[in-house]
């Protein structure tokens, strides 16, 4: 089993995607259909590090980061947004995303992003 964890949300196609990609680098991937579900993965699984989308139901990626506050800096959780949405970029700055990538997305730049955060996956599992 892979030793590090990602939380993402997203939509269903887009989370399938993600999922797949981050599997194959060998992270052990949490997801969740909606800002709630994601606060809930984040307090209950305290993943290494934090996917989001900006615009989910039950409070997107801003509704999501205000909520876990410092919680995720004082765990050390780093947050990557991953949003259709560019003029999000500064708020997601201010509520101390690690970084910010608008879909669609170059992978190799987010892959590099996760392991500039958390470290290259195990892909010996």
């Amino acid at each position: 089993m892979a030793g590090k964890t990602i939380l993402t949300d997203d939509d269903p196609e887009m989370l399938k995607a993600l999922s797949i990609q981050l599997k194959r680098e060998g992270y052990r991937v949490l997801t969740a259909l909606d800002g709630m579900q994601a606060v809930m993965g984040v307090h209950k699984n305290a993943p290494d590090l934090v996917i989001l989308d900006m615009r989910m139901p039950a409070g997107g990626g801003v509704s999501v980061l205000e909520k876990l506050g410092g919680s995720v800096q004082r765990m050390g959780i780093p947050v990557i947004v991953l949003t259709s949405f560019g003029d999000a970029k500064e708020k997601a700055e201010q509520l101390g995303a690690f970084r910010f990538f608008k879909k669609p997305h170059d992978s190799k730049e987010l892959l590099k992003a996760i392991e500039e955060a958390i470290g290259p996956g195990d892909r010996s599992s």
